[in-house]
């Protein structure tokens, strides 16, 4: 007879991975809800600290990252052509670096019993470096670091360390809550214990506090202190052609895209643009 305890908790852990993928994802336009990118992690953080099978490790860093890169690469269905198969192919290829980030936590958390806060952010770190910076593995995956375009004091750290500290710090919040929550939930409801990973949690829960709290702070001192009302305004212009991707690149075609980009140019200079 196989009970259904396990089945259970499995379906809940999937749930997990997959409000995870979902809650990162709305942090991205077109919803564009950046404050989710600050917790939208901590249920899969949760899933995985709580999971002792490999195989279902595995599993749930998969459904996360498939999940998270499919939302992420919907846009590519505006491609006229561009095939069903071919979607979830090039999902299933940019799902590899968030389920490398889930898997290799997964791992470490379980042979080590770190706290979460001190091993996610690089791991993200490293995940996003390795789909940026090495040769024939770019993708069009966003990077976590780019939700908060709009936390100006915050950004200002990518002067110093790209957007990978952005990604750093957000990650980093995540992974504390995560920790103090699954720390609760072992104290009153497991017997199991580790005592000497749980003394390493209010340091990383600090951490995950005093960082983003510095780097806002040494960001807001980089900021011109002239406020919107002193502050000189240039006007811009921009121009998107939106010519569909069936023809952009079709020879046949080429004069008609260059002239196009020239009447919408003209069009732009006269609204006179600094």
């Amino acid at each position: 007879m196989v009970s259904s305890v396990p089945v259970a908790l499995i379906v809940r852990a999937t749930g997990a991975a997959l409000a995870s993928g979902l809650l990162i994802w709305v942090a991205f336009p077109p919803l564009e809800q950046a404050v989710m990118a600050w917790f939208g992690l901590v249920p899969l953080l949760l899933a995985l600290a709580s999971t002792a099978s490999s195989r279902q490790g595995f599993w749930l860093s998969w459904v996360f990252g498939f999940t998270y890169a499919a939302l992420c690469a919907h846009w590519v269905n505006v491609i006229d052509g561009f095939s069903v198969p071919a979607y979830l192919a090039l999902a299933c290829y940019i799902s590899l670096f968030p389920t490398l980030f889930a898997w290799l936590l997964f791992l470490i958390h379980r042979a080590t019993g770190w706290p979460l806060a001190l091993i996610a952010s690089p791991l993200w770190v490293l995940a996003e470096s390795l789909q940026v910076e090495v040769p024939l593995l770019p993708t069009p995956l966003p990077l976590l670091g780019y939700t908060q375009y709009e936390f100006v004091p915050l950004i200002q750290v990518a002067s110093i360390t790209s957007f990978y500290g952005v990604s750093f710090l957000v990650v980093l919040v995540n992974a504390a809550l995560a920790d103090v929550i699954y720390l609760l939930w072992r104290r009153r409801f497991s017997r199991k214990s580790r005592d000497s990973s749980s003394r390493l949690i209010p340091g990383a829960v600090a951490a995950a506090v005093v960082f983003p709290l510095a780097a806002i702070t040494w960001g807001s001192s980089q900021l011109p202190a002239e406020s919107k009302e002193t502050a000189t305004l240039l006007r811009v212009s921009l121009v998107q052609a939106s010519i569909p991707q069936a023809i952009k690149w079709q020879r046949s075609e080429r004069l008609n895209n260059l002239n196009r980009h020239r009447d919408l140019s003209l069009q732009a200079a006269g609204a006179q643009p600094d």
